[in-house]
This record gives C-alpha cells, sequence and structure tokens, in this order.
C-alpha cells in the first residue's frame, strides 16, 4: 500500500508539486521579516534543523520581478562561489581573478538597481560554506549597492557566529530567524489540511 493511500493523504506532503504552504508560526514570523528585510538592504539568516521548511518558505516569499540567484553550499572555493552568482547574472566569468569576477558583479547588479530590479542571491546549506567565502560575502554585499544575501542554513550553523573571522558578516545581519518547527497542534493541523 502506497503512503498516501494508508495515511489518507491526497498530495504527499513531501512533494515538489505540493503548492499549498502550511501558515505555520515560523512560516508567519519568516514573512513578517522578510517583508521588512526587502524594504532594506543587507543580510538575512535563517536557520533551523533539516526538514523544517526553510528553503521553501523563502522561495515562497520573494517577489517574482526581482533576479533571484541560488548557491548551494558545500565545497566551493572562492572562485566557484562568485562564479556561480556571476554565471546566474549571465556575465562571462572566465577571469583569473577574483577581483574581475566582483567587479563584473557589481556592474551587472548596478544594471538591475537601475531597472527598479533586486538581485537576491540566496545561499542554501550556509554551515557548509568555508569561512573564507563567508568572510568575503561582506565584501560582495558592500560593494554591491543593491544587492541582498539571505544565508539559509542548519541551526547549527549559529555556533560559527562567534568565529572572529566572521564578526563583519554578522554584525551586518538585518534579520535573524532560527526555525522551531512545527509545533504539536500545528502539525495536527498540518495533516488535516494534507
Amino acid at each position: 500500500m502506497k503512503m498516501n493511500e494508508y495515511y489518507g493523504f491526497s498530495v504527499s506532503p513531501f512533494s515538489d508539486k505540493n503548492q499549498v504552504l502550511y501558515e505555520s508560526k515560523d512560516y508567519m514570523e519568516i514573512n513578517k521579516r522578510m517583508e521588512f528585510y526587502l524594504e532594506e538592504e543587507g543580510i538575512a539568516l535563517i536557520t533551523g534543523l533539516h526538514g523544517t521548511g526553510k528553503t521553501k518558505m523563502v522561495k515562497s516569499l520573494l517577489p517574482g520581478k526581482d533576479k533571484v540567484i541560488y548557491v548551494y553550499g558545500g565545497e566551493l572555493t572562492l572562485f566557484e562561489f562568485l562564479n556561480s552568482i556571476g554565471t546566474q547574472l549571465e556575465i562571462e566569468t572566465k577571469h583569473c581573478h577574483i577581483s574581475n569576477i566582483m567587479q563584473d558583479i557589481n556592474r551587472r547588479v548596478l544594471t538591475h538597481t537601475k531597472n527598479e530590479e533586486r538581485v537576491i542571491v540566496v545561499i542554501d546549506m550556509v554551515e557548509k560554506i568555508q569561512s573564507k567565502i563567508l568572510e568575503s560575502l561582506k565584501s560582495l554585499q558592500d560593494s554591491s549597492k543593491g544587492i541582498y544575501l539571505i544565508l539559509i542554513g542548519h541551526s547549527k550553523f549559529r555556533s560559527r557566529s562567534r568565529d572572529p573571522k566572521l564578526k563583519s558578516l554578522i554584525s551586518s545581519i538585518l534579520i535573524n530567524y532560527d526555525c522551531a518547527g512545527l509545533s504539536m497542534n500545528e502539525t495536527k493541523e498540518y495533516i488535516k489540511q494534507r
């Protein structure tokens, strides 16, 4: 017997086809904070345990008119990280020097800003990104007026925030939220909604 039939789900709760988001306390909190954040300019940090829906919630709240870039954490070098952003901005990023890539990113962000379009860089699984790359995020944000950085990751990333090398980045965080996950009552409501 299939899971959906066994539990009486009309749609698998784990499917990407499931477009309906349950408006949990976490969702409502992130929604309010993202509204504020998108009126400002800076860095957002959304953390939580695996499976709490951080990425899905953030993606659902981003305006469709803006240029949204997704970078997934992992064993990236600084060059690969910036190259990923540049490629998604449709920049020819075959430079050998990181400073050239950053200049090209700055120019492209300026073009989007002139067209009244924000450039939002969503960095998922931020806990897996090297400190050197995290340090460079602050430089990127400072030099690229009009760029928004959203860091999404596991709650354990918060322990790295005490690293003195990341002080500049951490002090620039405009919104900061740790998802608690569904409460018992929210879990019951979520199941009924399905």
